[in-house]
């Protein structure tokens, strides 16, 4: 037999079958232990508490996470001028409206502005070798043979089969062309 705090007993197989709960809840408060029901009651509320806690705090580290971000993020450097010009893009009726030659030459109007409002206007501290708006910088697009910024159409030395469209940084790498041609009908 097992004595409770209060002179109640039990037998020994009815405290080793309780639970946890059901054994503090018997020596810390002298009082019979608690049915099923409401055992199972008792952890219900208690994991429902828990998790409330569990996902209160989430939200706040969430929260606080994001506040840290905002201010941090207007604390640092002020933005370059490649961060801030925005060049005069075609619109969607301009799209719809106009064929690849004019595609090209807008895009050539629109590399000669970024020519003009960046690449001629960065200040002496910006020229150099690791900058690519730096036109004396070795790795500057328009000191290749190809600038690869630009849109070109890549053709096969046989009858075109199908054709592919890449758009930089919206769709798969170009390394993924060579798994194309063997799925194309």
């Amino acid at each position: 037999m097992t004595e409770a705090p209060g002179g109640v007993r039990w037998p020994l197989e009815t405290a080793i079958a309780m639970g946890a709960f059901e054994l503090v809840a018997l020596f810390c408060g002298g009082q019979a232990p608690p049915s099923e029901l409401e055992s199972h009651l008792f952890m219900r509320l208690w994991v429902r508490k828990i998790a409330r806690r569990t996902i209160t705090l989430l939200a706040v580290s969430a929260v606080v996470l994001l506040l840290v971000r905002a201010y941090d993020s207007q604390r640092g450097l002020p933005l370059e001028i490649w961060h801030t010009f925005v060049p005069q893009e075609l619109h969607r009726k301009d799209l719809e409206s106009g064929g690849w030659t004019e595609y090209m030459k807008t895009e050539a109007a629109i590399f000669d502005s970024v020519r003009a409002e960046v690449t001629q206007k960065l200040p002496p501290g910006d020229r150099i070798p690791v900058n690519r708006y730096f036109d004396g910088s070795p790795i500057y697009p328009g000191r290749f043979d190809r600038d690869w910024n630009r849109s070109y159409v890549l053709e096969p030395d046989g009858p075109v089969k199908g054709a592919v469209l890449f758009l930089h940084g919206l769709t798969v790498s170009v390394t993924s062309a060579p798994f194309f041609p063997n799925r194309v009908p």
